[in-house]
């Protein structure tokens, strides 16, 4: 299992009323809807079709990949990252509601459901550091009878799909094929006929059948021992499925055509369950995300539609059973629920409750989503966020952040301190010093300073564009991606082996940013910009995290973002028992907002359109899942009190961190770093509950870099504590975190202030 290394201490428009989920056509054809406007499917272009070989060098990765891939690229941070390491075959995967992996002693593959009363606590804390649901329970088990040799093989990977088979090693045959897309209500199970065999359908509970009823032709009601309520579906209404004993149900003859057994677990009205009768037999291969937008090219929401396989007699056009979370029901339509809601709701892992819902995509285009929308679309470089003019201030705080700006300015050797073994860490240097440049040319409007600093960290970026730094970056040819030349699993935070990628390269794709910013502000263009070079080797840095096109070979599809879950996994090639992980949210938030920036620089509407939806995806996901104001009803009560959820795992949330257990850590590795669009997701009355119920008790005991964050955080809802706190005239700067400057805490908290009348 992976634990990362000790993590270094700080200083060391128009709105369309609700659409039909009908009126929607795929692709991008426009289709007529009730309104004045029409509503169409955007589609996800390519960032660049630049080779990366002719940016790094490759190489070869140390970790071989499955050998299914014909050289296409394969996501590394998805549900499924487990099973594509060679330690990981029987650990699980969380499509949500379910959990899935292979037991090689059972010749099985093993499904489980976990309800909110089978959730482990600390108890040895209060409120308790962490709650996790427990693994290895088999409820249903598929498998053939009488098989004795057998593996499991994955292929067919998307960014929000994946298919694993259950295989006969000896003939090399899959035996049972499983299409696993995030959400699915049933879990399928597609057994394959050959005529040349005779195989019986096998499900096994190691939890035991209490009773097994055949409801319809086609629909059985099974109680397991632990009181779980499932219903089973066979597509083959002659194939009796027998309970041979306490543990086993028998096909009572063999198949003789490719049968398809369908489960899902039911915790609503039983009497509810004939609804699902229309689509038995449909089943999920796939999910993409579209944009949407109107006949204007406004942006409205964005559509996950479902690739659908199978057949059912009930049901046309086909559609299947889908479970919706918690940040999604916020942003679909009353309109929608009403008509495709199956009124049945389960228990995810860490990420609240599911509805259930019977449709071909899901909608996400509300009224509070399109407010939301509209607020993200003018999000920018300028505090807070606004694309229109920054703030004025006044005079006296005008000269203080002057003093502070030429005094760092003066004092700086972005060279050398920039010159590290880590991105990530070189990363929040630059991005420190890019922040400190827009200060003095939009805030200060000082050309000197604006044209020194420029300088400096054009040639400091300049070391990492031409590959010159310490540990220079590769591009991985068997993974596909760019990665650390050090063949150190552990180094760099993991980074070689696909860890913290967003992370890493959003601070470097900001510093771009900003500088192609200030030159376009300086002379109506920017030269920096129009060096292909530097171009090429920022956009290749977003290909790699957050690239949306699957028709870019060199990059899979949206590594990072997870467009189910609503944010991103941090985790990369590293087996884990609770599944993926990330600890940082706003650095999340900071790897997106980087990518909204660096599209407007370069006038990419598609890309900004992305990280857009992307942004109000987060703002909804990260106050459900990861920051808890006292009203939060999706994680467990007792386990609001932390505030922030520290680590979220798929299948457990520890309030630690990787490098500590220190309170300071744990919360503010969700702030940092504060930028314009931090004001958006982390909300004032959250920042204050945090404060007064956390930070305000600790702060005082802080020493280091961990202090400044703080106290730039409390800017969110006490502008004027905070700007009394940089502008003190007996300021410590080792109060600093490594990627924080006086400079923009000052524009920063004095901005707010002034946003808030005290000018």
């Amino acid at each position: 299992m992976y634990n990362r290394p000790r993590f270094p201490l700080p200083g060391e428009q128009l709105r369309q009323s609700q659409t039909q989920a009908n009126e929607i056509s795929s692709g991008s054809q426009t289709v007529p809807v009730n309104r004045d406007t029409q509503i169409k499917q955007a589609s996800l272009d390519l960032i660049s079709a630049t080779d990366p070989r002719g940016i790094l060098p490759q190489k070869i990765h140390a970790l071989t990949p499955p050998n299914f891939n014909n050289g296409c690229s394969i996501p590394t941070n998805k549900f499924y990252g487990n099973l594509l390491l060679p330690k990981g075959q029987e650990l699980p995967l969380w499509t949500h509601p379910f959990s899935l992996w292979y037991s090689h002693p059972d010749h099985s593959v093993c499904v489980s459901y976990t309800s909110q009363n089978q959730r482990v606590f600390d108890h040895e804390q209060s409120p308790p550091q962490f709650y996790f649901n427990p693994v290895g329970i088999k409820s249903i088990m598929f498998s053939v009878e009488n098989i004795s040799n057998s593996s499991m093989s994955i292929h067919t990977l998307t960014h929000m799909s994946c298919q694993i088979d259950l295989v006969d090693s000896q003939l090399n045959q899959p035996l049972i094929q499983f299409p696993l897309v995030q959400g699915a209500g049933f879990i399928t199970a597609l057994y394959k006929y050959y005529p040349n065999r005779l195989l019986r359908t096998c499900i096994k509970s190691m939890v035991g059948f209490r009773t097994v009823t055949r409801q319809t032709a086609e629909r059985y009601e099974i109680v397991l021992n632990d009181n779980k309520l499932w219903y089973l579906y066979c597509n083959d209404s002659t194939l009796d499925l027998n309970l041979t004993n306490p543990q086993t149900i028998v096909s009572s003859r063999e198949i003789t055509r490719d049968t398809s057994i369908q489960v899902t677990v039911w915790e609503s009205d039983p009497s509810l369950i004939p609804q699902l009768d229309q689509v038995a037999g449909y089943y999920p291969t796939n999910c993409e995300v579209s944009p949407l937008t109107n006949s204007l090219s406004n942006l409205t929401g964005y559509c996950l539609n479902y690739t659908i396989s199978g057949y059912s007699s009930q049901s046309s056009p086909p559609q299947c059973f889908i479970y919706a979370l918690p940040h999604h029901m916020d942003h679909i339509s009353s309109d929608f629920i009403a008509r495709h809601s199956t009124n049945s709701y389960v228990n995810s892992t860490v990420s609240g409750t599911m509805t259930g819902f019977i449709t071909d995509k899901l909608i996400i285009d509300n009224d509070n989503y399109l407010y939301d929308l509209q607020a993200m679309k003018t999000m920018s470089f300028h505090p807070f966020g606004l694309k229109s003019n920054p703030p004025i201030l006044d005079s006296g705080k005008m000269q203080l952040i002057k003093e502070a700006a030429r005094r760092e300015i003066t004092e700086a050797n972005i060279m050398d301190e920039s010159n590290l073994d880590s991105m990530y860490f070189s990363g929040k240097v630059l991005a420190k010093y890019a922040w400190i440049l827009y200060s003095t040319h939009f805030i200060l409007r000082d050309l000197e300073l604006t044209n020194i600093l420029l300088s400096k960290l054009q040639r400091a970026l300049d070391r990492f564009v031409s590959n010159t730094q310490i540990i220079p970056l590769n591009y991985d040819m068997s993974w596909k991606g760019v990665i650390s030349s050090t063949n150190e699993p552990l180094k760099d935070f993991g980074n070689s082996f696909y860890n913290d990628h967003h992370f890493h390269y959003g601070y470097f794709v900001i510093t771009g940013a900003i500088i192609a910013k200030v030159e376009q502000s300086l002379s109506g263009q920017s030269s920096w910009l129009q060096q292909l070079r530097n171009k090429d080797w920022i956009e290749c840095l977003i290909r790699d995290y957050d690239n949306p096109s699957s028709n870019d070979p060199w990059f899979p599809q949206f590594r990072s973002f997870d467009w189910f879950n609503g944010h991103s996994w941090a985790k990369g090639l590293f087996e884990s028992g609770d599944g993926k992980d990330q600890e940082s949210s706003s650095e999340d938030v900071m790897s997106v907002y980087a990518v909204k920036l660096w599209s407007e620089v370069t006038n990419n509407q598609n890309l900004e359109n992305i990280a857009t939806l992307q942004l109000t995806i987060l703002k909804s996901s990260i106050n459900h899942y990861f920051l808890y104001t006292d009203d939060n009803t999706t994680e467990p009560s007792q386990f609001i009190a932390n505030r922030c959820s520290g680590i979220l795992f798929e299948n457990k949330i520890h309030h630690t961190t990787y490098f500590g257990n220190n309170l300071e850590y744990i919360q503010m590795i969700h702030a940092i770093p504060l930028l314009p669009v931090s004001a958006s997701i982390r909300s004032s009355t959250f920042v204050r509950q945090e404060w007064d119920q956390i930070l305000s008790r600790i702060v005082d005991n802080i020493n280091d870099g961990w202090k400044g964050i703080i106290m730039l955080n409390v800017s969110l809802c006490d502008p004027y504590r905070s700007y009394s706190f940089f502008s003190n005239p007996q300021f410590n700067k080792s109060y600093l975190d490594g990627g924080q400057s006086l400079t923009w805490s000052l524009v920063y908290s004095a901005s707010l202030l002034s946003m808030q009348g005290g000018r």
